[in-house]
């Protein structure tokens, strides 16, 4: 019996599916595809695309991720599965052996204390993911959000973040993780997460990341567990690279709403933006100044503003200002860590 479902979600995206599906050997899961508000033709262009990979096919009962995450869970209750695999269409596992290893940690009774659980990913923005090497001690790269430490709001191989990876040897405590891939417990996330419809795609997983973190569980990555997020996948199929990037009609008809930070802002009482806070002033109200005093700094130091971690972020700054609304959780303990020290905590699984 398959112990282990897994959660691909669509929206006029199905171009993909069947690329992501060839990308890896997934007989060892149990897939169920979601539709989260495609068009007809594309929805029904998932239908056929499901059945003929075998692949279970919903169509959304409420739109958002947070609502589809929910729907999978019941379904894959039906089938007595309890933990879930979240993946984009442009991610898939590099490490080969993923079912046997994913095995040994949930078999350990220790993984249900923990909310959403990370891997370590390699990407294409930093055109690593051939440096992948099966049967080797893999570097860590890509791993996880951090809007409230120092650094450039990552934990990542890549000027301007602040983590130092020397002492992540075992599995550690994160914000948030990279959102490519992420492992969850179906009846611990229904017991712990309030979905918010205010969320369709972007900072979905974020949201509930930080919900775990103020009830002050910890959300985790296993570091010898690793994805690809080949991005550029989605070029052959005219679906933009970036949808954060992408422009407002392409992010509609992919992803869903964009007010996300409005949303976050007023709900986490902090502004998700991982500008330095010293130069804020001048991206807000003078975005031609900030652009030419960005490449004055780049060209007499070598370095981008963002590299300049030991200055707060706008995110950090705002924070601070309601730091007595969390206190007690795990927000400010991240608050007041320094990722350059190595992890917040380790733990033995």
């Amino acid at each position: 019996m398959k112990k282990i479902g897994l959660l691909i979600i669509s929206k006029n995206n199905y171009d993909l599916l069947e690329t992501w599906f060839n990308n890896y050997n997934y007989e060892n899961f149990e897939i169920l595809n979601i539709d989260d508000g495609s068009s007809d033709d594309q929805l029904n262009l998932g239908k056929f695309i499901s059945s003929k990979l075998n692949i279970n096919f919903l169509k959304s009962d409420k739109l958002g991720v947070q609502n589809n995450i929910k729907q999978s869970i019941i379904f894959f209750k039906k089938l007595n599965i309890e933990w879930i695999i979240y993946q984009h269409h442009d991610s898939y596992p590099l490490t080969k052996n993923l079912n046997q290893k994913l095995q040994h940690y949930i078999n350990n009774s220790k993984i249900n204390d923990f909310g959403v659980i990370g891997f370590n990913v390699f990407d294409t923005i930093n055109e690593n993911i051939n440096q992948y090497e099966e049967n080797k001690v893999n570097s860590l790269r890509t791993v996880s959000r951090s809007p409230l430490e120092l650094g450039d709001g990552w934990y990542r191989i890549r000027k301007g973040s602040r983590v130092n990876y020397q002492n992540f040897d075992k599995p550690f405590a994160v914000e948030s993780v990279m959102w490519s891939a992420a492992l969850f417990n179906g009846t611990k996330f229904l017991e712990c997460i309030d979905i918010d419809d205010d969320y369709q795609f972007f900072h979905a997983w974020d949201d509930i990341a930080f919900q775990f973190l103020r009830k002050n569980i910890y959300n985790i990555v296993i570091p010898d567990i690793h994805f690809a997020h080949d991005q550029n996948i989605k070029q052959k199929f005219s679906i933009p690279v970036s949808s954060a990037n992408a422009n407002l009609k392409d992010r509609n008809y992919f992803w869903g709403h964009f007010n996300h930070h409005s949303v976050w802002e007023r709900k986490w009482k902090f502004k998700y933006d991982l500008s330095k806070s010293k130069f804020y002033i001048f991206k807000l109200n003078f975005p031609v100044l900030y652009k030419t005093f960005s490449r004055l700094v780049k060209y007499i130091t070598g370095k981008e503003i963002y590299e300049f971690d030991e200055l707060e972020t706008v995110a950090r700054k705002t924070f601070k200002k309601n730091l007595k609304e969390f206190n007690n959780t795990l927000l400010v303990d991240f608050y007041n860590h320094d990722p350059k020290k190595g992890p917040l905590k380790k733990f033995d699984i």
